[in-house]
């Protein structure tokens, strides 16, 4: 029989290994680079990343667009015409009729480029790739979203510097300066007559050739009709009271462009027709992207956009309430 000799010193390291993998050190599993990689291993990633919300541009909702402008002019003009003259009574062989004539008034507007641009690396499409996130997708939708926030601001508020108008703050429209708040300061009775006769008072204006169909109030005021009574003893709202007994008025809406920290501390709201043809916003060019270009090792892609700002060929059929 063979017998092996084993020195202490072999047994005694036999015996630490054996101690050391019945009973591992917990700051060996845990130590950073080791229990790190087995955490991830056991961490469940979303697929979809979660997206700040942001405030709706509310432009695109209630104006149409106007992409009839020629995506390479330079300004724009508005044309209006009014009959003038008055037919009269006559006798017979009368040979003095009076005249009638038309006269016409241009305005021009200019036509204004925005733009913006995003980039990336190759390392950022190398790592895009092993991550699988759609590394191009996202950078190209914050750079058309930036885009419609600035046609939104301009549809609503304008660029006095860069000759543009906006609705909010458009010389030819008619202001109604409100004597009563759209709030409990006020009784629910002098909302309602207040409110038609804004509304009321743009058919008055035009001679019953234009109505207002859509009310436009900042979230406050919007709330708060929609959510008072027409009267202690009714279960009927302030709006439901409005829509169903106003001739004109069909919908409220409303709009955070128009509350008082966007229109420096006036809280205002708009009457107007709904309607393509009375109400639009000029953008020759909505959205578009230029070609890609790298540059050394970085890849540059350019959005362009184009403003003409706010256009009505009927103002008079159109006003803005500043509230009280």
């Amino acid at each position: 029989m063979k017998i092996e000799v084993i020195r202490a010193d072999d047994m005694r390291f036999l015996d630490e290994q054996a101690h050391s993998f019945a009973q591992p050190r917990q700051d060996n599993v845990l130590a950073s680079g080791v229990g790190y990689f087995f955490q991830r291993e056991l961490e469940y990633i979303y697929q979809r990343t979660l997206e700040a919300k942001v405030a709706p541009p509310n432009a695109f909702k209630f104006f149409s667009i106007d992409s009839s402008v020629p995506e390479g002019a330079t300004s724009y003009t508005q044309r209006l015409m009014e009959p003038t003259g008055e037919a009269t009574l006559i006798a017979n062989y009368a040979d003095d009729l009076p005249r009638v004539n038309v006269t016409r008034k241009e305005e021009s507007r200019a036509i204004r480029m925005m733009g913006d641009s995003y980039s990336y690396s190759v390392m950022d499409i190398m790592a895009a790739s092993m991550s699988s996130q759609p590394l191009d997708q996202d950078l190209g939708f914050a750079a058309r979203e930036a885009i419609e926030r600035k046609h939104n601001r301009l549809c609503w508020f304008g660029d006095q510097q860069a000759g543009l108008w906006g609705v909010l703050a458009h010389p030819y429209i008619p202001r109604f300066a409100f004597t009563n708040a759209i709030s409990s300061a006020s009784t629910p009775d002098q909302i309602i007559d207040e409110l038609n006769d804004m509304i009321n008072g743009v058919n008055s204006l035009s001679k019953t050739t234009a109505s207002p169909n859509t009310l436009v109030l900042p979230p406050d005021e919007y709330a708060y009709i929609h959510s008072t009574a027409r009267s202690a003893t009714s279960d009927t709202t302030i709006a439901a009271y409005l829509i169903a007994n106003n001739p004109f008025l069909e919908m409220i809406e409303q709009a955070w462009e128009c509350a008082a920290d966007q229109n420096g501390g006036q809280a205002l709201c708009l009457a107007y027709r709904k309607d393509p043809m009375n109400a639009r916003y000029v953008a020759p060019i909505v959205f578009r992207q230029l070609p890609v270009e790298r540059r050394n090792l970085e890849f540059v892609v350019n959005n362009i956009a184009s403003s003409g700002g706010f256009y009505t060929p009927r103002p008079l059929e159109m006003v803005v309430g500043e509230l009280a």
